[in-house]
């Protein structure tokens, strides 16, 4: 057993063949710099190399990918919040509207007829608890 940092090591060196030598020597790099000069060693390696290269760029582009995709998840959680909030918003309007013909419905019932300026203020009246002055 060779281990990367001893790779290095001419007493383990000896030890082993070339080609695990060369192995251990290509994957101990410490930066990518190093990895490719070790890569220029041996064929194999540089199709290793190669390979490293294919691999790492597909986890960046799958990291890419993934990071769109909970974006797009995100964008639509906030859809669909905005349009419940709107649905909300459109019965609130719909409920005071449909309080202000209640009340403007039960005057005139009872003879109380509002001038159209005192109509349209009640229309426009968005809290019956306070309403507006």
């Amino acid at each position: 057993m060779v281990e990367f940092p001893k790779a290095e090591d001419p007493k383990q060196a000896a030890m082993v063949s070339k080609d695990v030598l060369r192995w251990a020597r290509f994957l101990g790099a410490n930066s990518d710099e190093q990895r490719e000069q070790r890569a220029k060693e041996h064929p194999v390696s540089n199709e290793a190399l190669a390979i490293l290269k294919q691999v790492s760029s597909k986890r960046r582009m799958k990291g890419v990918v993934d990071e769109r995709w909970k974006a797009l998840a995100l964008y639509k959680m906030d859809l669909n919040i905005s349009k419940e909030e709107g649905r909300e918003e459109g019965r609130e309007e719909g409920r005071v509207e449909e309080r202000s013909r209640a009340i403007l419905s039960v005057l005139s019932t009872r003879g109380l007829h509002l001038a159209p300026d005192a109509q349209e203020r009640v229309q426009q009246c968005s809290n019956m608890a306070t309403p507006d002055a």
